[in-house]
């Protein structure tokens, strides 16, 4: 069971695994997680957006970035 779980718009929840900034902006490395909180071999990034006082998450497809959390997330492995 994921400790910290992001919900997107449409409904689906997804568990943090790696949170980390780059560039002054903050990045998650997320997993999709099903009905009972087991994770689905489903992954994504979402970059935190903050926006009129609202924080929200948006997929990021910036390859770069991608590979990047991808490492972070294995050495920590």
């Amino acid at each position: 069971m994921m400790n910290d779980i992001i919900t997107l718009a449409d409904d689906s929840n997804y568990g943090i695994l790696l949170e980390t900034k780059l560039d002054d902006n903050v990045y998650y490395l997320v997993v999709e997680l099903d009905e009972d909180e087991q994770p689905k071999n489903s992954f994504k990034v979402l970059k935190e957006i903050n926006e009129n006082g609202k924080t929200f998450v948006k997929e990021e497809i910036d390859p770069i970035i991608l590979n990047k959390l991808l490492d972070d997330y294995r050495k920590k492995m």
